[in-house]
């Protein structure tokens, strides 16, 4: 028997996923037009299939961390396509880095492989995570910012993001 607060919670993350969707259809149709937009505020994110967001450009801060969890569900084939993956996660100046990509895969992804379920609070859900806090990077530009996760039995996990030129925010560093 399942629990009716779950269900309904699950009814409202599925609505607000719709409406977020809906909002970045609007918002990208709005860029294509030329017209100025408000960046997303939304703190819900969709939760629709692992292909998908591996996709997505995130816009806001949690849709990148949600986009690298996405990720982190996924099996791919072979390690070229993990990396294609993770080109549209990180930032740019990590993105089209082979080096630095080739580290971010050898070290922070197999270790947020092996422990993506301790930041998620249901298992295949890539937005089912909490954020602790965040905080400005000291010494570094207003658009770089560190995003703490919480994970039970431990301090809260930092995630570093940077806003790209768009406006659209990427993952540029996580101890994941």
């Amino acid at each position: 028997m399942s629990d009716p607060i779950s269900d309904a919670k699950a009814k409202i993350k599925s609505a607000m996923a719709l409406l977020l969707e809906a909002q970045r259809q609007l918002e990208e149709a709005s860029q294509n037009s030329a017209s100025p937009t408000v960046p997303s505020q939304s703190t819900v994110d969709s939760s629709s299939e692992a292909p998908q967001d591996a996709n997505t450009q995130p816009s806001s801060k949690r849709d990148a961390i949600e986009a690298l969890f996405a990720a982190a569900l996924r099996t791919f084939e072979s390690d070229d396509a993990l990396t294609e993956a993770l080109k549209t996660v990180m930032h740019s100046s990590i993105a089209t880095n082979k080096h630095a990509l080739a580290s971010l895969v050898r070290f922070n992804w197999s270790r947020l492989s092996a422990q993506k379920h301790h930041y998620l609070n249901r298992p295949n859900d890539p937005s089912s995570f909490s954020i602790n806090r965040e905080q400005p990077v000291p010494n570094q530009p207003s658009t770089t910012i560190k995003i703490f996760l919480d994970a039970p039995n431990r301090n809260p996990t930092p995630c570093t993001l940077m806003q790209e030129a768009d406006g659209s925010w990427k993952i540029l560093t996580f101890s994941l």
